[in-house]
């Protein structure tokens, strides 16, 4: 073996085992610098600006009328629904009009595909043909929003070139240690990294397509949503921002949500995520580094370098394998242990004392958090190497989708 090759796998390794650390050290500063405008606006606009809740279905029987029940008490007054069943073979139809006919809901509207397109095809066709509102929330089917959520996300709407607002999203169904594993990542880590994006960069990664609200105007000005890729929530929030749009992330609105809680769901959600910022950094690598702000090329950056990680894990670990282990020259780095821990605990305890008992997360739930650090590293992993493969080498989706996987 070479020195350069050698000087270059040192160097793997010691980014291997930086980069998680300074990754959470800035998640961590940037949470604790994050600022909501938790002031009562004195503006009318949470009086007279109009919503349309749109929610897009598909074989949701199990579901809907739960997800239903909670969008009737929404406290915001200025409110429409929009239901879109998108070709469902199961009872969901049938379900959603008798709730409607027996709740005599007025301003809520069924409105049937004929054939199953996707989730972006059924929030298009509503957006142009049932949403008349300055603001159009989309949230899933299995997603129970919190009656103060709207009003939330339209007080962030302070200046027009606020695009979109998404709210925070917290795991409610905890049977098993995959779904106890998935709450505890919801509210220490996608909550800290969105927080810490925001603060550090004025933008965020993605929407969250379970609870986000949307100014229409803007939407229809970069063409709504995009059916021919994997995640349209991720692929509308880079339009926004090669618009000049702006995003903001407010963890005070809140919706309820289901999560996979078998391991084949799970790394087929987080997969198809991944799919989802492949083919948003494909496509939009060229005009961030030649046009976009300082903000938006370190974001770029961030999904970057999160991906090389993948592939310098693999490597150092590889060489690991081939070179230290035979040799018995393998030595455990007690102070890269502490400092693993120790970011670990912080930013669990942190997370928690600043969701202050949303999530409701148990004594019991906390008996899986010396695991949940290792996992959140380990599927990004696998969910990064596997997505860069489908990306490259396989057609594209189709727009077309089947139930997920959510515990239920």
């Amino acid at each position: 073996m070479t020195e350069v090759l050698k000087e270059i796998l040192q160097l793997m390794t010691g980014y291997t085992i930086i980069y998680p650390v300074f990754m959470s050290v800035g998640w961590i500063v940037g949470a604790i610098c994050f600022h909501t405008h938790r002031e009562k606006t004195k503006v009318d606009i949470a009086d007279e600006a109009s919503v349309t809740i749109v929610v897009s279905m598909f074989n949701e029987a199990d579901l809907i009328e739960e997800t239903m029940a909670a969008i009737k008490k929404v406290t915001y007054e200025n409110l429409k629904v929009v239901l879109v069943d998108d070709a469902s073979t199961d009872e969901t139809v049938d379900i959603v009009r008798h709730y409607i006919q027996k709740q005599h809901w007025t301003n809520c509207t069924l409105v049937e595909m004929s054939e199953n397109g996707g989730k972006a095809r059924a929030l298009n066709f509503a957006l142009t043909h049932y949403v008349d509102s300055d603001y159009i929330t989309v949230i899933d089917a299995d997603s129970i929003i919190d009656s103060a959520a709207i009003s939330k996300l339209v007080e962030n709407f302070d200046r027009p070139e606020i695009a979109a607002v998404t709210g925070k999203p917290i795991v409610r169904n905890r049977t098993t240690v995959l779904g106890t594993l998935q709450a505890l990542e919801y509210v220490s880590i996608i909550d800290t990294i969105k927080r810490a994006q925001q603060t550090l960069f004025h933008k965020i990664m993605t929407v969250s397509g379970v609870l986000v609200m949307y100014r229409v105007s803007s939407l229809k000005t970069v063409g709504g949503f995009n059916p021919q890729v994997m995640t349209e929530d991720i692929d509308v929030t880079w339009r926004f921002y090669k618009f000049g749009y702006q995003i903001k992330y407010e963890p005070r609105a809140i919706t309820h949500i289901l999560v996979p809680e078998k391991l084949k769901g799970f790394i087929k959600q987080r997969t198809r995520w991944s799919i989802g910022g492949v083919e948003v950094f494909n496509q939009n690598i060229h005009w961030v580094l030649r046009q976009a702000g300082t903000g938006t090329k370190f974001l770029m950056l961030e999904m970057f370098f999160s991906h090389l990680w993948s592939w310098s894990f693999i490597i150092s670990t590889l060489d690991f394998v081939i070179s230290v282990f035979p040799a018995h020259d393998f030595k455990l780095s007690v102070p890269i242990m502490f400092i693993y821990i120790f970011m670990m605990v912080f930013m669990t305890t942190v997370s928690l004392i600043r969701d202050g008992g949303t999530s409701k997360i148990s004594v019991r739930d906390l008996f899986v958090w010396p695991i949940y650090y290792l996992f959140y590293w380990v599927i990004n992993l696998v969910c990064s190497i596997k997505s860069e493969f489908i990306v490259l080498f396989t057609k594209k989706s189709t727009g077309t989708w089947v139930s997920p996987d959510r515990g239920v």
